[in-house]
């Protein structure tokens, strides 16, 4: 089940990409900028006890639904499987990107494939040169890869459907208490950005193995 699981949600995720800007995102992502105000008082403790409330009920709610859908039927557990890998994963959501720059690089065209790369990046691309524009959009790809897929399949393997929410849970986690310059970098986010760390430990290094 777990194969053929990954098969449809891959395959549904191709012909029915999950925007970024979807209303579960959105909820949550809401969800957590209201726990960093209720909670972070700068304290590491309180990034603790935010990021449990914030992975704990999702992760127990998915794994309530994925041992009831088992008990009654195994179709039923497959297309929990399938629709939870289909929110975890997000290929589709950064690949747009990539192509979009290559295209503007083969094009000549580098005022384009600035913009593009500026916007997915967050960060001015105004001074780069070709060359690093290409090397920055690979090094993006690969990163993006392994967070939106290869990271939540590693763990869908090992846990099944809890084990992919949660490390798509942790990453936006730690890309969002975690980053540089957000308000809620500094002691609060560094819990996000250990605990990512540490479930990301074994997968980054697959990932790595499979592209080198």
């Amino acid at each position: 089940m777990t194969f053929l699981s990954l098969v449809a949600a891959l395959l549904l995720e191709q012909l029915r990409p999950l925007r970024a800007g979807n209303r579960l995102y959105v909820a949550f992502a809401r969800y957590v900028n209201q726990l960093a105000r209720n909670f972070n008082a700068g304290q590491y403790r309180d990034g603790v006890i935010s990021w449990l409330m914030a992975v704990a009920p999702v992760a127990i709610v998915t794994l309530a639904v994925y041992l009831i859908s088992r008990h009654v039927s195994g179709l039923l557990a497959f297309a929990s499987n399938v629709v939870v890998l289909y929110l975890a994963l997000g290929f589709r959501q950064f690949s747009h990107y990539y192509n979009d720059v290559m295209t503007a690089l083969d094009a000549d065209d580098l005022a384009r494939a600035r913009e593009v790369l500026a916007r997915w990046r967050g960060e001015s691309a105004r001074e780069m040169p070709a060359p690093e524009i290409a090397r920055v959009a690979i090094e993006q790809g690969l990163v993006r890869s392994h967070r939106h897929v290869f990271g939540v399949m590693a763990w869908f393997v090992v846990l099944g459907p809890v084990g992919a929410i949660a490390y798509r849970l942790a990453a936006l986690l730690s890309d969002r208490w975690g980053g540089a310059g957000g308000p809620e970098a500094g002691p609060y986010g560094e819990f996000a950005v250990r605990a990512f760390e540490i479930i990301d430990w074994l997968p980054v290094r697959l990932t790595a193995i499979g592209f080198a």
